[in-house]
């Protein structure tokens, strides 16, 4: 079954210099859960770009297509390649996941990601990622 869901998503990354940038984003999307994995879908028409994430207790996928496209993967005690495609160009970063949390309930599902980022074998911040999905209320 597809449901009409909010998405939160809040992120804190801090960089080598110890300095923490806290980022929220909030969307509606499309839900549904099939194989064991939970699946969001957001379109947004307007800039012409979709995101689809792909999660469970160990494991998230985001896929952003648009101007750009990104790939990220996310896979509890292991460190996943991505390539950013850019305007600009390709850009080869490595997430060295540290931890995966789910919390699922039928009021809210979460999802908190604790990571290292890395480019050229560098770290280049420390993240928490932290996506809360609810019912849609105004549907």
């Amino acid at each position: 079954m597809i449901k009409d869901v909010w998405v939160k998503i809040t992120g804190h990354q801090t960089g080598p210099d110890g300095t923490t940038d806290v980022n929220e984003q909030e969307f509606p999307a499309q839900y549904f859960n099939k194989n064991n994995f939970h699946y969001i879908i957001s379109e947004n028409e307007r800039l012409a770009k979709s995101e689809r994430y792909k999660f469970n207790h160990r494991f998230l996928e985001v896929i952003r297509d648009g101007d750009t496209f990104s790939k990220l993967t996310f896979d509890a005690g292991k460190m996943c390649r991505t390539n950013y495609k850019t305007p600009y160009g390709r850009m080869e970063f490595t997430f060295n996941t540290h931890q995966i949390t789910l919390n699922d309930s039928p009021e809210e599902i979460r999802i908190e990601i604790n990571y290292e980022m890395l480019h050229n074998e560098k770290s280049v911040s420390t993240n928490r990622t932290i996506l809360v999905i609810t019912p849609n209320s105004s549907t």
